[in-house]
């Protein structure tokens, strides 16, 4: 047996599984109890035995109690709460499962949650995933469904008409101290339903919350509501058109001198002979091309309010990746002289992988420009990473930064991944900051199924551990990507070609004469939509760069007007506006490529070669 005598008597069921056969090695006095078998039963049994899950499914890991089922010696079928952990006994790793019946004390207010379950309040109560454990009857008659049916369900599936955005924003940053409340309209059957949920804990970890439902009143013959509602509808459309409107004007006008920086830094990188510049514009480059994917999230902000983030997967290059981040935090912390730690495992182990390159490189320069930050001058930071091989061609990159900084208070650390939190000390007075960075961090790391904790202590410091999981690149990733990330030019393509620029701005015009002058310096130049026709009209171009926003005519309506006198000529949109829209935009108009600025060279020469 692996459990002494505190464990034997531990409240919870206890047992260690062989992660790969499903044996059951070891267990306690309450897990014969719930399982209904005597500890020497269970030695001889495999957990499949157990439980009502395939094996592959009981070998995941997870960091939050969730709702099982599983059938007892009496073959009777009962449902638990469980939290499975990793250990190590003797060098091998096993898994330890943690149980708790659901019957059992569910919530601090365990009279109030008895009485209202038995009553006729509708009533779901979901686990920390927002996923359904529990419904009494009253819910089930009310919205037609089946509590065997919808265990396992995210809860806003249950109810027709609830986006999932507007239940997670009912639950989330729920604590056992509050209650938050939920108004929304079915227009299926014209009723008001009002959601109240109430934080729920499961002995020492949150599990999530119980709701309740009340019909609040009819409307299905009062017109008048109805006219206000159609309004009201009218009325959010129309601001969320002016919101599209003004991100797209503050893509532009944000990325328009990201280009003008970063097109200058490739140049000083290019043309400087002196290993010091190198190295000052390399760290331009790398500080603005992440600025550029800070300025990116922001205009993405619709996306993230409807939770319609979705991780970009590619083929890419671990040490890469680390040297960007690098690059990016050492000159802060030399400026503060912190001393910089790195040890990094995985940038030997596993050189590509399949991962978001951008969302890892925000994650963690934001932990790490957050530990320089709150250091004082003379500290030290430390960021160490660990690989464990968790099979199917998966890692898990465990990454630990810490640090000898301020640290945060017991309290704060209750509520530092919600948005807009900050502790005030003396040295965040001194820092400043926006209180969002760990909230977006936290979310970008539960999008990609990790997890993040802290240990901190206020004077003493602070160490955060995150768990990224990785797809590990095949032989023939690796081959595709090295062969994408070679410029595709066709021979003498480029050559001697007349091209001509529509830009109004004169650094971005510098910019691209320099990136096209290695192939021809056949370049001509117009400020404005209408000097672009003209020009078109009047000569005869290989191809055109054209701006989208420029005086007197925009690119899209110069487009449509050279489409009518000549259908041939390539056109690329070089845009400041990012949007999936705005690309649309510009092919309907009549282009045939957009680029977004800043601009990529490798990208303009490989689009202008395949259309000329």
């Amino acid at each position: 047996m692996y459990f002494n005598e505190a464990c034997l008597n531990y409240p919870a069921a206890l047992l260690i599984i062989e992660p790969k056969s499903g044996e059951i090695i070891s267990a306690n006095n309450r897990a014969a109890s719930i399982y209904g078998y005597s500890i020497d039963e269970l030695l001889t049994m495999n957990i499949s035995d157990l439980y009502l899950l395939e094996l592959n499914q009981i070998e995941k890991k997870n960091d939050r109690y969730l709702h099982i089922p599983l059938k007892t010696a009496s073959n009777k079928i009962i449902t638990v709460l469980e939290k499975k952990y990793s250990t190590k006994i003797n060098g091998k790793t096993f898994i330890l499962s943690k149980i708790f019946p659901s019957e059992e004390k569910i919530s601090l207010n365990g009279q109030k949650f008895n009485s209202l379950y038995d009553s006729d309040t509708p009533l779901m109560i979901v686990d920390s995933l927002n996923k359904v454990i529990k419904l009494n009857k009253k819910f089930e008659t009310l919205f037609n469904c089946k509590e065997l049916d919808s265990i396992g369900k995210y809860g806003y599936t249950l109810i027709k008409g609830l986006e999932k955005n507007r239940f997670d924003y009912l639950l989330k940053n729920l604590s056992t101290s509050n209650t938050n409340t939920l108004t929304f309209y079915n227009l299926d059957d014209n009723t008001t339903y009002k959601l109240t949920a109430y934080a729920s804990t499961y002995l020492d970890d949150y599990v999530g919350a119980y709701i309740t439902i009340n019909k609040t009143f009819q409307t299905r013959n009062n017109k008048n509501f109805g006219l206000e509602l159609e309004h009201k509808l009218e009325e959010i459309e129309e601001k969320n058109s002016k919101k599209d409107d003004f991100l797209a004007r503050m893509s532009h006008d944000m990325r328009t001198p990201m280009n003008a920086i970063l097109g200058m830094a490739n140049f000083g990188i290019e043309e400087i002979n002196d290993p010091k510049a190198v190295q000052y514009f390399s760290q331009i480059k790398d500080s603005s091309e992440y600025l550029l994917a800070l300025i990116n999230d922001i205009l993405d902000m619709q996306r993230l309010e409807r939770g319609e983030i979705k991780l970009e997967e590619v083929i890419t290059f671990t040490p890469r990746i680390a040297q960007k981040i690098i690059n990016i935090i050492r000159p802060r912390a030399q400026q503060k002289n912190i001393d910089l730690n790195i040890d990094l495992e995985c940038e030997a182990l596993f050189k590509y992988v399949k991962a978001d390159e951008r969302r890892i490189e925000q994650i963690l320069i934001n932990i790490l420009n957050n530990a320089i930050k709150y250091t004082k001058d003379g500290g030290s930071v430390t960021w160490k990473d660990y690989v464990t091989d968790i099979g199917d061609g998966k890692v898990v990159i465990k990454h630990e930064i810490s640090d000898t900084g301020v640290g945060m208070s017991e309290e704060f650390q209750k509520v530092m991944f919600e948005p807009f939190t900050c502790e005030v000390n003396s040295q965040s007075k001194h820092e400043g900051g926006s209180g969002l960075g760990l909230a977006i961090t936290k979310n970008l790391i539960d999008i990609m199924g990790g997890k993040i904790s802290c240990k901190s202590k206020l004077g003493e410091g602070t160490t955060f551990y995150i768990d990224i999981i990785l797809t590990l690149a095949t032989e023939q990733d690796v081959k595709g990507f090295i062969n994408n990330n070679i410029i595709k030019i066709k021979e003498g393509s480029l050559n001697n070609k007349k091209i001509l620029i529509c830009e109004d701005i004169d650094v971005n015009i510098t910019i691209i004469k320099k990136l096209l002058a290695f192939y021809t310096s056949n370049i001509e130049v117009a400020k404005n939509g209408i000097e672009g026709i003209k020009l078109a009209r009047e000569n005869k171009y290989d191809a055109i760069l054209m701006d989208i926003r420029m005086p007197l005519l925009d690119g899209l309506e110069a487009t449509k007007e050279i489409r009518k006198f000549n259908k041939d000529i390539p056109i690329v949109a070089l845009s400041a506006n990012a949007f999936s829209q705005d690309v649309i935009k510009s092919l309907s108009a009549g282009m045939n490529a957009h680029l977004s600025k800043p601009i990529i060279k490798e990208e303009l020469y490989s689009v202008l070669s395949s259309l000329i």
